[in-house]
């Protein structure tokens, strides 16, 4: 019995090297941004004031540094209102905060820092810059046909009171958190409004998809007097756009969709491991 279970042992420890040794899983993964047409949400919550806006408002000798008035403002969608009374923080920097505890083993070092941001958008179209690491020029586009989220651009439409600002759809490999990097988004909606932040795939024991995007939306002209007493501002100070911030994690199955939520736009994703 003996002699038979040291070869069993021997080509079990053989497979499990060389599942070791395979390639990362390649996975769809799909993010779709919309925004709502509902007023309501711009002054049901208090909105942080951009930091463009408070310099111009502030003498110099009373500017505020961003580390003096950054602190923790979203739990997960957006910003309490009695959180916000206290102290005005940025939008346009916000602060880094701890996500969902890492849950893998055997992620590789982390990799060199970039140069500068990899823009998603680039990426799609085969413009990979020098900096990017090698697997991202494995990154491909997913063709409209096989978007996995079809339903729900039957659903988010104008008639509805939804507008699609942003949808891409990729394969990519599975790496861990410190091997995979956050791909970039800036984007100019067809209204001139723009999305910029970072989205990031990755799986360590469980799959994972970060986000972080901030929208410059257009102050709809109705309720401009409201906004602006609302954030106790004179309505010549208001601007023509004002940021929203949208921070989230989730931990990820194939095939589940997840939804996002803010007042003033909102996020679904979805992932598929692709079968090799």
């Amino acid at each position: 019995m003996n002699k038979r279970i040291g070869p069993l042992l021997l080509l079990w420890f053989v497979a499990l090297s060389a599942l070791a040794e395979e390639d990362p899983p390649v996975y769809q993964v799909e993010v779709l941004v919309f925004k709502t047409g509902a007023l309501k949400g711009w002054t049901e919550e208090f909105w942080p004031w951009p930091d463009s806006l408070k310099r111009s408002l502030s003498p110099p000798s009373e500017q505020l540094s961003e580390e003096s008035t950054a602190f923790d403002v979203f739990d997960e969608t957006y910003l309490m209102p009695e959180k916000a009374a206290s102290v005005l923080t940025s939008s346009e920097n916000p602060p880094q905060q701890p996500i969902d505890e890492r849950d893998g083993s055997n992620d590789l070092p982390p990799p060199p820092q970039h140069a500068g941001p990899l823009y998603l958008d680039d990426i799609l179209s085969a413009l990979w810059p020098d900096q990017a690491p090698p697997w991202v020029q494995t990154i491909r586009p997913v063709e409209a046909q096989n978007y996995l989220l079809q339903e729900a651009l039957q659903k988010l439409t104008p008639q509805k009171g939804y507008t699609i600002i942003y949808h891409r759809a990729w394969r990519q490999p599975a790496y861990g958190d410190h091997q995979a990097v956050a791909l970039s988004v800036d984007e100019i909606t067809p209204k001139g409004e723009q999305l910029t932040g970072t989205i990031k795939f990755y799986k360590n024991r469980y799959a994972h998809m970060e986000v972080d995007l901030t929208l410059w939306r257009k102050i709809p002209t109705p309720i401009r007097a409201r906004f602006a007493q609302h954030e106790n501002l004179p309505l010549t100070h208001l601007p023509e756009t004002w940021p929203f911030h949208l921070q989230a994690s989730r931990k990820m199955k194939s095939g589940e969709w997840h939804y996002l939520d803010h007042p003033l736009f909102g996020v679904l994703m979805v992932i598929q491991r692709i079968q090799q």
